[in-house]
């Protein structure tokens, strides 16, 4: 069990390390954290956001794990690999549309509201 930790754990910093899509979404991460700390999210908030935040950064691992394997596979140009690659890029562009929409339903109105009152 404590190699599975070790193993998933490096996987989580392999892909902060070797993954500039990885870095970005990190940094969405943590900015729609500190946003949801600074405008005082209710706990189903911090749900939702948290199951948005977590849901983005699972997809980008698993397109990032296809884009490496299937490059290792077939390194020169493959209408299937590029298949492959495309969908699993869409999937985590859906993702990232949707956490886009659940940010703006989740801080619009604070923000609003915050910015009203100056």
């Amino acid at each position: 069990m404590k190699n599975k930790f070790k193993h998933a754990l490096s996987g989580v910093k392999v892909g902060l390390v070797t993954d500039q899509s990885i870095r970005l979404h990190f940094m969405f991460a943590f900015l729609a954290v500190l946003m949801g700390m600074i405008v005082g999210l209710a706990p189903i908030q911090w749900v939702v956001l948290l199951l948005t935040i977590f849901m983005v950064m699972v997809l980008e691992y698993v397109n990032s794990a296809i884009e490496v394997f299937a490059n290792h596979i077939h390194p020169d140009q493959h209408d299937a690999i590029k298949r492959t690659k495309d969908l699993s890029a869409a999937a985590v562009f859906l993702a990232s549309i949707c956490a886009f929409f659940v940010g703006i339903i989740l801080f619009f109105p604070p923000v609003f509201t915050m910015l009203s009152g100056i």
